[in-house]
């Protein structure tokens, strides 16, 4: 980390760390990013089953990038995942962000940002290409053109999860203690030009982070360092910053993943319908929950497997590979859904693979294929 004087910093730095002061960041809501549609209030808590990381910690600050983001501008950061199986592997099925901006509602139809993850990243370096990007648009501005500031949550689950492929997948600390990135790249009016005084929430190293995360820096700080990086995609002006003490350089986030031991995975093409399920605890019972996106379906099955697959159907994707046993029927209810339930055995070991297959009356022509559940 280069630790440079305040004064030098500020010098150098065409964004500056800006008092939020006494304006309030406030919740807008959760916007389902499969869907293209919003949650107002609160989160509805599909995506938020675990939360794998957070860094919300106020310092009354944010950092505003100036004239770079019209250079392609980004800040990055890191963090610590910690591990929750043997595999060392994770996915983020949802995120909250925060940022303010001055930007007046009635002369631009909203903010956009683009939002990068990696999963082994060494801090305050350029990162390399992310196992993840999103693209999220015409989010909310200020009603009155002053300083307005909101905290956004993001939604990622139907397909989107970071990451929902079973052959790329995203990746915990594990025992080389590895970084996972994040990065925050130019944040844009909606059909309208950069704009110089927005930019996101600073936070400081989390006082109270998730059980299992680094204490790096003499903080106990979910592995997240008092440091920056902030450059321009010309990497003209890379650097790794700090803002000497206060306030601290550290993004505003907080990063959530799905029932434990229950990852959703799709194909080389996604299956529309879904699957879901409790966590995965052996000794505990599990429910799985189907739900089919065509509407001629009268039964469901569950295939389970030790191993994955990707093989095409004219009904979708198959994902498992040979099954354990003969599939199970699943019980459908007045509201469509199919459910079941099992105990799961106390030496029961993943990995496993589910999917459902939804069927006709007869059972015997499969009509749409879930997405894969991959059991760890």
């Amino acid at each position: 980390m280069i630790i440079a004087p305040l004064l030098l910093l500020l010098a150098q730095v065409p964004g500056q760390p800006v008092p939020i002061g006494d304006v309030p960041i406030r919740y807008y809501g959760e916007y389902h990013l499969a869907t293209g549609t919003w949650t107002l209030g609160g989160p509805t808590g599909r995506s938020r089953a675990r939360v794998l990381y957070n860094c919300t910690f106020p310092t009354g600050y944010y950092f505003p990038q100036g004239s770079s983001w019209t250079g392609g501008g980004f800040v990055a950061d890191e963090g610590v995942i910690p591990d929750a199986n043997a595999l060392e592997l994770e996915q983020i099925s949802g995120f909250d962000f925060a940022y303010c901006t001055p930007t007046l509602a009635s002369t631009r139809n909203g903010v956009s940002f683009k939002l990068s993850f990696y999963d082994d990243y060494v801090p305050c370096t350029l990162p390399p290409a992310p196992n993840c990007e999103y693209l999220l648009t015409d989010l909310p501005v200020s009603s009155t053109g002053n300083l307005s500031c909101w905290s956004v949550a993001v939604d990622l689950t139907g397909g989107l999860e970071c990451t929902s492929s079973i052959s790329a997948p995203f990746h915990s600390s594990g025992a080389a203690g590895r970084s996972f990135g994040y990065r925050i790249e130019g944040m844009y009016t909606f059909n309208g030009p950069p704009i110089a005084q927005m930019g996101p929430v600073l936070a400081r190293p989390c006082p109270t982070p998730v059980a299992g995360c680094s204490t790096a820096g003499g903080w106990s700080n979910g592995g997240n360092l008092n440091q920056l990086l902030w450059g321009t995609t010309s990497n003209l002006a890379n650097g790794c910053w700090w803002f000497g003490g206060v306030p601290y350089a550290a993004l505003d986030l907080v990063l959530y993943g799905p029932e434990a031991g229950s990852y959703p995975f799709q194909g080389s093409y996604p299956n529309r319908s879904t699957l879901e399920s409790t966590a995965w605890i052996p000794g505990n019972p599990i429910t799985w929950t189907g739900r089919a996106a065509v509407t001629n379906s009268d039964r469901a099955f569950l295939l389970l497997s030790r191993s994955h697959a990707d093989r095409p159907h004219p009904a979708g994707r198959i994902l498992v590979g040979r099954a354990l046993l003969a599939a199970p029927e699943m019980t459908v209810l007045p509201s469509g859904e199919a459910v079941f339930t099992a105990p799961i055995p106390p030496s029961a070991r993943g990995p496993i693979f589910a999917q459902a297959a939804f069927t006709d009356a007869s059972g015997r022509q499969v009509l749409a294929w879930s997405n894969g559940l991959a059991h760890l």
